[in-house]
């Protein structure tokens, strides 16, 4: 079954989805705008991620699959979900700086 990844705006592309699936809390319009911002550079990083690491952060942080889940699910070792999980994570704070809680909650 292949993924989706949806920009902030609606639009489909080959990857991971969920940006609707955020913190549903009412922020102030300061809040919004930022979350926004980051939600759009943090679509345009995981694009740049491969399939798999799309794939393992969807199920590991959206679907909030434990990485045993993710690794049986997927058909890997629960070592290589880990490493998986460590670089996209690296890779993604590498570009975007530190990440708000609701990131990587």
């Amino acid at each position: 079954r292949e993924l989706l990844l949806e920009s902030p705006g609606g639009e489909s592309e080959e990857g991971a989805s969920g940006f609707d699936e955020l913190p549903s809390a009412d922020p102030g319009a300061e809040e919004r705008v930022i979350r926004k911002s980051l939600r759009w550079q943090l679509f345009r990083r995981l694009r740049g991620l491969t399939r798999l690491q799309r794939k393992v952060l969807w199920l590991r942080f959206v679907r909030d699959l434990s990485s045993a889940e993710v690794a049986e699910r997927l058909g890997l070792s629960l070592g290589a979900v880990k490493c998986l999980v460590q670089r996209a994570r690296a890779s993604l704070l590498q570009e975007l700086g530190p990440a708000p809680d609701w990131v990587f909650a």
